[in-house]
């Protein structure tokens, strides 16, 4: 993002664990394996034809609330929709980025999460843990209590531009780092 608001939100995915477990040796490129998730079945919406795109997770966020803009987003998989809902809109009006990224959260997964079955993980100190827990059983869920911050509720990377100033976060369960240059 640069001090105009000029912002991007740019995931890069392999997928899955390596990707294609294939590294290109001459430019140590590692390629991606999301063709892994096309059907074959033409009636499938995700069916292998011409001009079409796998179905992914991916999912960059830019939001403005007034002259604020704020560009994020996560890994996570498919818990990224509930990633960013915990986390986008309070990044916006937030004095303190790192602090919203840094709360527990809560996401729902399975096979994604290493869980046997459709589960509720919870970080510890979730609000409403009770409510959320009492939901998740009644939908025939698991529910999943993690010891501390747990690299399953994904990894948020924000850049805002708020009343003037660009500020940047970067979750504390990811190895990143947020960093705001200066002009000149």
């Amino acid at each position: 993002m640069d001090d105009t608001g000029t912002a991007v939100s740019l995931i890069q995915s392999v997928y899955q664990s390596f990707g294609a477990g294939i590294l290109e040796p001459e430019t140590g490129v590692v390629l991606h394996n999301r063709g892994s998730a096309f059907a074959l079945d033409p009636a499938h919406p995700g069916a292998v034809r011409p001009g079409h795109r796998p179905p992914h997770t991916l999912c960059p966020v830019l939001a403005e609330r007034g002259d604020d803009v704020v560009a994020l987003g996560c890994q996570g998989g498919r818990a990224q929709a509930w990633i960013l809902a915990q986390t986008a809109e309070d990044v916006l009006g937030t004095s303190d980025p790192a602090g919203v990224l840094a709360r527990p959260r809560w996401v729902i997964g399975s096979r994604d999460l290493g869980r046997e079955r459709p589960s509720l993980v919870l970080e510890p100190g979730v609000s409403d843990a009770e409510g959320l827990s009492a939901a998740a059983r009644a939908l025939s869920l698991d529910v999943d209590t993690v010891p501390e911050l747990h690299d399953d509720a994904g990894h948020v990377q924000v850049a805002r531009l708020r009343a003037g100033v660009l500020d940047a976060a970067s979750d504390v369960r990811a190895d990143g780092a947020a960093d705001v240059l200066g002009g000149g």
